[in-house]
């Protein structure tokens, strides 16, 4: 998400489009299928394997396109363009606030005005956490790997592509295989790490992964390869599953997030290739429009649907409608946010005073 506010006169990378595209699609999936409260074991961990994909995409493709520019940067050229850590500190604030105002409406049934005076005392992101805000989490990520980058991308160039397989292999045995094991054995639940705590190697090792990916490595693209990422993909989730039924819940913590998981780090990895040889032949430096448009907005998507998806729970309140069940919830709530968040972000973008507030 870090890079999708791209010059649309410059030259698309069409597998990239297509990643990122996917990628905006789960991860405002994943928020719709939280706030429309699934309860059932298997929906929700099949869901998480697909969805929680998302994010590893986003940090994948990061790095493919941040890594090589910043090796080639000294630290304070790097920081002077990318003025972007202050704004994304404001739009932390910004989105947060209006987030849990109009989150706040619907969970704790008050007025929107004592919903925003609470949001913004008490649930900015800043001096206070994000309450309702689940996606801002990546916001924190982000900077931090923004602060390190100039210093790990000069690191990473000059490692031969052995050296970086290496060092991706130790961060993982730390974080995704350490606590996946961990679950494996029975360790309770309420000991495992989770997401609140900022674990930079564990995300920057996606970094690595999608520059190696980019730059380094070339995976032959043919039937037989891409059936057995596919297939890959498909025995991680079930992997997942079978720890969630052998627990009976679905945990978001260790078995389904981003830098514990070893099955989400597979898939991940999997998932971005196959996306790479699937599109990179066809649309080498093209995409189709909607693609392009979802790339190139998937930011302001990011910041904007939770925004949405309660603004949805709110109208839905006030005209006393029902879904039948969660599912329906979840698709009515799915199309409502991605088609605003779009709307929103095509609106702002062309604004010159307020489109910094969505890419």
């Amino acid at each position: 998400m870090a890079e999708c506010s791209a010059n649309p006169n410059t030259r698309r990378i069409g597998w990239i489009d297509f990643a990122r595209a996917i990628a905006i699609l789960l991860v405002v999936f994943t928020h719709c299928h939280e706030i429309s409260e699934w309860k059932e074991i298997i929906p929700v961990s099949i869901a998480y394997s697909i969805d929680r994909l998302g994010v590893p995409l986003f940090f994948m493709i990061s790095g493919a396109l941040t890594l090589p520019k910043a090796s080639a940067m000294s630290p304070w050229a790097f920081y002077k363009r990318r003025l972007r850590i202050p704004q994304f500190i404001f739009l932390i604030f910004f989105w947060t606030v209006l987030t849990n105002a109009i989150g706040l409406v619907v969970t704790e049934h008050s007025s929107l005005a004592r919903s925003f005076n609470f949001a913004l005392q008490k649930r900015n992101g800043i001096s206070s956490n994000y309450g309702l805000a689940v996606h801002m989490w990546f916001m924190y990520a982000i900077i931090s790997i923004y602060l390190l980058m100039p210093f790990l991308a000069k690191l990473a160039v000059k490692l031969s592509t052995r050296e970086i397989v290496i060092l991706i292999a130790v961060m993982v045995l730390l974080y995704q295989f350490n606590d996946t094991l961990r679950i494996v054995l029975k360790i309770h639940p309420d000991n495992y790490r989770y997401a609140e705590k900022n674990d930079f190697e564990a995300y920057f090792s996606y970094f690595l992964i999608g520059f190696l990916i980019a730059h380094r490595i070339k995976i032959q693209s043919c039937f037989k390869v891409n059936l057995g990422l596919a297939l890959a993909i498909i025995v991680m989730a079930l992997f997942s599953l079978a720890l969630d039924l052998r627990f009976n819940q679905a945990i978001p913590g260790g078995i389904h997030w981003y830098s514990y998981s070893l099955a989400i780090f597979i898939a991940g990895v999997c998932i971005l290739v196959l996306i790479k040889n699937l599109t990179s032949k066809r649309w080498k430096f093209n995409t189709p429009r909607y693609v392009y448009l979802l790339s190139r907005y998937s930011f302001g998507i990011y910041l904007s649907h939770v925004f949405f998806i309660y603004l949805a729970k709110v109208i839905m309140q006030r005209v006393g409608y029902t879904p039948d069940n969660m599912y329906t919830n979840a698709i009515i709530l799915f199309v409502f946010s991605l088609l605003s968040s779009f709307a929103l972000t095509a609106l702002l973008s062309k604004q010159k005073y307020l489109k910094f507030l969505v890419i």
